[in-house]
């Protein structure tokens, strides 16, 4: 199974953020001085509509500190559990990549700093995953939510001499994306989903880790990559030929066009040549459209398909639907109680601590004619009808999305395992029913 992870450099080091735990991230052009806090604080910053404090990351972690006379770049953390945003300072942003996923280092539930190593196939090189919520929590950070400021005191810090653009491809010319707008650059392997009525402006709608996006009808992109652009937490998927660095334009040499209507707002001369500067607002500023656009595409992608988590049990491929999962982790980093209750049912293996309440994890050696490794599998946590169980598999494959004609569903009651198949690149795979897991409990 594949995760997502945000590679930085700190130091001269690498490492990587999971991406579950970012929100966004940005070029530091403006920062407010700030003290009273932990020595790692050192200013606020406002992104958007989000107002934060700026850590130096390094300071987090060491007894070094960033240079911060040099270009940072800011990685928005969410911690979800508390609705805070923490903006962590790096020195550059490497790449956002896919990479398999790696069994934990160390226990989540400690405060160290590295959990995972992944490998860099690319340069060859491990590159360690920090958690940042833990050491957060352990050295007492605030988050903005808890704090006030009147802006009529604060002693702003910023550049107005330059900008900060992403280049991109489209057919044979060149265009400039500011990067604040720019949330993430993927390549484009997506299916495109078309829209029932037209919406002015919009071609399509991709899935991306289970969100819809709408794309943008911009010329006659390529579909090589495609640019995640994010304004007040509504996103837009641009298709692009090629993606280029991020350079540095002189505002003053910026000229901006009298109409902002249009899906340019300005010229700038790069390299000699007049180089047009795109304009995301263009998109985000049609309210009415992203309403009807959020009814006409979350309708018509829920009608026609469904998520599936596709996985092992003895080399043996099953799946079970998304809707239904509420987590999957590792059995080494739960903890496990053996007690009377699991004397009473034979398919209770242990009772796991999960989210402050003990649920029942079965095993399916007896209805699969297995042997489960049970400290090397994957637990999968099931919600169906209020009940939560979890249940033992040896590996997890791949998270599908799939139209319901890959779908085949067969009448079962809770007294049945299977409740049909999916087909996924032309294998059948049988899918388990979630009531008969839930009410082995």
């Amino acid at each position: 199974m594949n995760t997502s992870i945000i590679e930085f450099e700190l130091l001269d080091e690498r490492y990587c953020f999971n991406t579950q735990h970012v929100a966004y991230v940005f070029e530091l052009e403006e920062y407010n001085n700030i003290g009273g806090f932990n020595e790692a604080v050192i200013g606020v910053s406002k992104y958007n509509d989000d107002v934060m404090l700026l850590i130096d990351t390094a300071k987090l972690y060491s007894e070094k500190s960033l240079d911060m006379t040099k270009e940072k770049s800011v990685i928005v953390i969410y911690d979800k559990n508390d609705n805070y945003y923490y903006g962590m300072l790096v020195d550059s942003i490497i790449k956002l990549e896919e990479v398999e996923k790696a069994n934990s280092s160390l226990d989540l539930s400690t405060k160290d700093m590295v959990i995972n190593h992944y490998k860099d196939e690319e340069e060859n090189i491990i590159v360690n995953e920090i958690y940042p919520i833990p050491l957060l929590q352990k050295h007492h950070i605030p988050a903005m939510a808890s704090l006030h400021f009147n802006d009529n005191e604060i002693n702003v810090q910023y550049d107005t001499t330059t900008n900060h653009y992403l280049i991109v491809k489209v057919q044979k010319h060149l265009y400039a994306i500011a990067s604040k707008y720019v949330k993430e650059v993927l390549e484009n392997e997506f299916e495109m989903f078309e829209i029932q009525e037209s919406i002015k402006n919009i071609k399509g709608a991709i899935a991306l880790r289970g969100e819809i996006v709408q794309v943008a009808d911009f010329k006659d992109a390529g579909k090589h990559d495609i640019v995640i652009l994010e304004h007040n937490n509504s996103k837009v998927a641009l298709e692009v030929d090629e993606v280029y660095d991020i350079e540095n334009f002189q505002a003053d040499k910026i000229e901006y066009l009298d109409d902002t209507s249009t899906n340019i707002e300005a010229f700038y001369n790069y390299n000699e040549k007049a180089l047009a500067i795109f304009n995301p607002l263009f998109y985000f500023n049609k309210k009415h459209q992203n309403q009807h656009y959020e009814e006409v595409t979350k309708k018509e992608f829920s009608d026609k398909h469904e998520e599936y988590l596709i996985f092992y049990v003895e080399n043996k491929k099953y799946s079970i639907s998304m809707k239904h999962i509420r987590q999957v982790v590792e059995s080494e980093t739960l903890a496990k109680t053996h007690s009377s209750a699991i004397a009473a049912n034979e398919y209770i293996e242990f009772l796991a601590t999960w989210n402050h309440k003990a649920i029942s994890v079965i095993k399916l050696d007896s209805f699969l004619n297995i042997q489960t490794q049970i400290e090397t599998a994957q637990i999968i946590f099931v919600e169906y009808d209020k009940t939560t169980v979890a249940f033992l598999v040896d590996d997890i494959d791949n998270i599908v999305y799939l139209d319901k004609k890959s779908i085949s569903n067969i009448e079962s009651s809770k007294d049945e395992i299977i409740s049909g198949a999916i087909i996924y690149k032309d294998e059948v795979i049988v899918k388990f029913n979630e009531k008969f897991l839930t009410g082995l409990v």
